[in-house]
């Protein structure tokens, strides 16, 4: 924040002093001396010290025969001094001990009548070079802002920088117009093989105002070569036949040259613009940061453009690499004009044709042919596929809106070839309306012609409203719901009821209606169970189509149905069997059947079930649960009627279900004494034995001694192991060994067969092992 207003300050103080100066400048005549005061003699109290020292920044270019000069202050302050005071060109040449210095010229800007004798009337770029040096500025006592305040002030520090900025804009542009403003200067006298040192020294005493002098090095005569503008173009294709060409800003070039070529018709580059293209725009205006350039109504064809950039010097950099451009044919044809429409009827088939009889001057060579469309207010159909088709689906989306928002239809799937003038469409079924003719391209650029008044008597009905279908609620309103009628000219339907199929069906009031859909309101207070309803369809020549399917409705209820009561239950090892007395009432809509699990809270619908499922009057029900050996399965029913009212959940029954406790797993068992371990070896084979059953499943091993009248438990495990030891078996007995498979929630296999160990060790060998 300190630093801004530091810089406001230093602003606002060269404005003063600036101004001060112009004033002085105003009240001298060409051929006096401005009477300046001179700060040194003032009081010290008095004196307005510059703030600082400013800049001129300078360089140099070096051609064939001249070496040019450019120069530019640092802001609009000193340049506008030394357009009164000037510059001088030094120029100072060493080699070895010899030096040479000459000052070349003093500098300043051409007066107003030298201007005008310089350079043409129509040089509009030096008229503004003119204007700005010459031209009237506001005066600090002439702002939009209040008089002398500090907003006047930074409105006119505003407009000098914008003036400053176009000055030095201008003086890039050309050479001659920057010679003519006092910003550069040429030197024809430099000989050859030498590099000299330029100082530009301005001529202003620094009693007045501070400015660095600036010393920049020349390279030798005809050293500058244009160098390749490197830049990458992009394009998009704008309507009606404009190509907007993009390339990135840089501070390397203001100004460019547009050229383009047409690749396709073998033309030579010419400059598309007459003057150097500047982007006014600041960059920030548009957040890609590109240069823009516009080239409007181009030929279809196949195009390159590439582009040079104009330096500070005014000079043209060689082209960037060219970017092509294909420009598709983006102009319509000529539009038709329709001279009459004649009307058509065929006794024999009752088609209707219309005969329109167009008139077309230029016949494009691309012409792909007509395609005739009818509009209709009454009409609201969408354009759908048979436009699509009309065109090989590549009509844009742009042309199916636009054709859609005018509610139009194609009367033709394919175009009509250019060369007929008579284009003879089907229009049966349609009413009195307008008819349109579309003139379409091969680039399926399209025109049409003004509308056309048609006339049709329309004499056939139209196709009954299909696929009648209802919704009820519990208090007695209907919602009735259909297809609409295909054709275009249904001005509206007509609803008709009865309570029998048998009576006479009364229309529901004399209008018709253009939805599809009818609200109505039965009374419940009634002993007719159903209401019976369909629906005619009517278009605006007044012809009535026959009636549609005729739907019944029934009747909502507000009572509930009864709950189902248990007839018999009985199970097997693999399934649960209930047989339930279903509700009673006659206009039950489906049954429900839920379980859940012994512990938990959530009920599962594992049936739905239609009163056409029961079987001598009775709900049969087999389910097929996981088994489980320590919960139980409950179940119960629940009976929904047709007016969506439930009975509630009926009485809870359960089972427990264990299904198939003996597992279909075969275990072959053997043994044997080991004479070098002295122990009883068992090992065994499982047949059978699946994935699920094996990570909750475990061995049992029971034995019997001699001493022992049965088998008693010896040990159990893993499901894994294929081996064991008895480490108990003593000298001299024998046991027999026997094994089964069992599972944590109480299922198990077979045993196994039977295998007979003896130890046959003796006692003492057994203490000689030991």
């Amino acid at each position: 924040m300190t630093m801004m207003i530091r810089h406001i300050a230093r602003r606002v103080a060269s404005l003063l002093l600036t101004v001060g100066i112009a004033t002085t400048l105003m009240a001298q005549t060409d051929d006096e001396k401005p009477v300046l005061t001179d700060l040194s003699t003032l009081p010290t109290d008095s004196v307005v010290e510059p703030p600082h020292a400013y800049n001129i920044y300078v360089t140099t270019r070096s051609y064939d025969d001249n070496i040019y000069i450019r120069w530019a202050p640092d802001e609009y302050v000193p340049w506008r001094t030394l357009n009164y005071w000037g510059y001088d060109v030094v120029r100072v040449w060493q080699d070895k001990d010899v030096i040479e210095m000459d000052t070349l010229a003093r500098v300043k800007p051409l007066s107003l009548e030298q201007f005008i004798e310089s350079f043409e009337a129509s040089d509009t770029l030096a008229a503004a070079a003119a204007e700005i040096i010459y031209g009237k500025r506001t005066e600090i006592g002439n702002t939009e802002a209040h008089p002398n305040s500090m907003a006047s002030i930074v409105d006119l520090m505003e407009e000098q920088q914008m003036v400053y900025s176009y000055a030095m804009l201008i003086a890039e542009q050309r050479r001659d117009i920057a010679i003519a403003m006092g910003l550069a200067f040429e030197d024809r006298t430099a000989r050859a093989n030498r590099v000299y040192d330029y100082v530009i020294a301005p001529v202003v005493p620094d009693s007045v105002l501070r400015i660095n002098q600036y010393v920049t090095r020349a390279d030798k005569l005809g050293t500058w070569k244009p160098e390749r503008y490197t830049t990458t173009i992009t394009d998009s294709i704008q309507p009606p036949a404009n190509v907007l060409l993009k390339w990135q800003r840089t501070q390397q070039f203001t100004a460019f040259s547009i050229e383009r070529r047409c690749v396709s018709r073998g033309g030579e580059w010419t400059t598309l613009n007459d003057k150097p293209y500047i982007m006014m725009l600041q960059a920030e205006e548009y957040e890609d940061g590109y240069n823009r350039y516009l080239d409007e109504m181009v030929q279809p064809g196949i195009y390159e453009y590439r582009i040079k950039g104009y330096d500070m010097f005014g000079d043209l950099s060689a082209p960037c690499a060219s970017h092509r451009v294909e420009m598709p044919d983006l102009m319509p044809p000529a539009a038709p004009l329709i001279k009459y429409i004649e009307i058509i009827r065929h006794e024999d088939s009752h088609r209707i044709d219309a005969r329109i009889f167009i008139q077309k001057d230029t016949i494009e060579e691309d012409l792909m042919g007509y395609i005739p469309f009818y509009q209709n207010e009454s009409y609201q159909g969408n354009i759908g596929q048979s436009l699509l088709d009309s065109i090989a689906g590549q009509l844009s989306q742009e042309q199916k809106q636009l054709l859609d928002e005018g509610r139009m239809m194609p009367l033709v799937t394919d175009p009509i070839s250019p060369d007929n003038t008579i284009l003879t469409v089907d229009v049966t079924g349609l009413e009195s309306g307008k008819i349109i003719v579309v003139a379409t391209d091969t680039a399926l650029n399209m025109t049409h012609s003004m509308p056309i008044p048609i006339h049709i008597a329309d004499l056939n009905p139209p196709t009954p409203p299909s696929h009648l279908r209802s919704a009820m609620s519990l208090d007695g309103v209907l919602m009735l719901s259909w297809t609409p009628s295909p054709e275009v000219d249904i001005e509206g339907y007509e609803i008709y009821w009865a309570n029998d199929p048998s009576q006479t069906f009364m229309q529901v009031g004399s209008f018709y209606k253009k939805d599809t859909m009818f609200m109505d309101t039965l009374s419940l207070a009634t002993a007719e169970p159903y209401r019976y309803y369909y629906v005619k369809s009517r278009d605006y020549s007044g012809n009535g189509s026959v009636p549609s399917d005729t739907l019944r409705v029934e009747r909502p209820t507000n009572i509930k149905p009864q709950t189902c009561r248990v007839d018999s239950l009985w199970m097997t090892s693999k399934t649960v069997n209930m047989r339930w007395y279903p509700s009673p009432e006659p206009d039950v809509l489906s049954y429900h059947v839920y379980r859940r699990l012994e512990g938990e809270d959530s009920w599962e619908v594992i049936l739905k079930l239609s009163p056409d499922s029961l079987v001598n009057n009775r709900l049969y029900i087999v389910d097929s649960p996981a088994p489980n050996m320590n919960k139980r399965y409950y179940y119960a029913i629940e009976t929904t009627n047709r007016s969506g009212l439930s009975s509630g959940m009926s009485i809870q029954t359960s089972f427990l279900f264990k299904g198939e406790v003996v597992l279909p797993i075969e275990i072959k068992l053997f043994g044997q004494f080991n004479e070098e371990t002295k122990k009883a070896q068992l090992a065994w084979e499982i047949n059978g034995l699946t994935d699920d059953i094996r990570k909750d499943a475990y061995l049992v091993i029971s034995r019997k001694k001699d001493t022992d009248e049965f088998f008693r438990f010896l040990k159990s495990v893993s499901v894994n192991d294929a081996h064991t030891i008895d480490h108990k078996l003593n000298p001299g007995e024998v046991a027999e060994y026997e094994i089964r498979l069992r599972t944590n929630e109480g299922r198990f296999s077979p045993y196994s067969n039977v295998v007979k160990v003896e130890n046959t060790c003796m006692p003492e060998d057994s203490n000689e092992s030991k």
